[in-house]
């Protein structure tokens, strides 16, 4: 069966591990050949004490619905999962952030409760960032899943627990160090409720 949706918070597993970073962007990347972080939605950063870490977001990336994103949408994700009333699978996962503050229109500082010898990996991963506009306002935060707004190279233009999901290349998405911009124009998947018919279909 298909995910009633994607939610990189509340619907964690094999669906949400195929589909997070092509519809979502963490703040860095890793790049396992330089061994070493690289930009994605932050275009630089810096640890001046060893419980701070401070990030200079990029200024032209965009949501899938063409808002901008900035350092409010940063610091209200982070917020979320801190949230002591926000129950996650994974909460412990971010349990070492202390704080995140905005220091401008495009800079976030995160504080950890005690050093931390991965702060910086757990940004380069399972921490996507959220749309403020469109998370926030709803009141029952499941619901987002069927929206799953983000400013990966992909974005959906169908998802469905029945008919499947369709994906297509997002136009507002610019190539980083970190992330390229999508290679196919459009993906569908389709539930395929046994067998024969998988078979027939091929």
């Amino acid at each position: 069966d298909a995910e009633a949706g994607l939610d990189p918070y509340l619907l964690p597993g094999s669906f949400n591990n195929t589909w997070e970073p092509t519809i979502f962007d963490n703040l860095l990347a890793f790049d396992a050949k330089k061994v070493d972080f690289v930009p994605l939605l932050a275009k630089s950063w810096s640890q001046p004490q060893p419980t701070v870490y401070e990030y200079e977001l990029r200024d032209d990336v965009t949501f899938h619905d063409g808002e901008k994103l900035d350092a409010d949408d940063v610091v209200y994700t982070i917020k979320y999962l801190i949230d002591p009333s926000v129950k996650l699978r994974y909460k412990s996962n971010w349990a070492w952030i202390k704080s995140v503050e905005k220091l401008g229109q495009y800079k976030v500082r995160i504080t950890s409760n005690t050093p931390v010898p991965d702060g910086m990996m757990w940004m380069a991963y399972n921490t996507s960032i959220l749309p403020q506009h469109v998370h926030e306002s709803l009141a029952n935060k499941a619901d987002f899943a069927a929206r799953a707004i983000g400013t990966g190279p992909m974005k959906f233009t169908r998802i469905d627990k029945n008919a499947g999901i369709a994906v297509e290349r997002y136009a507002g998405f610019k190539s980083s160090a970190g992330k390229k911009a999508a290679g196919v124009g459009r993906v569908v998947s389709e539930v395929v409720p046994d067998f024969g018919t998988l078979t027939a279909k091929f």
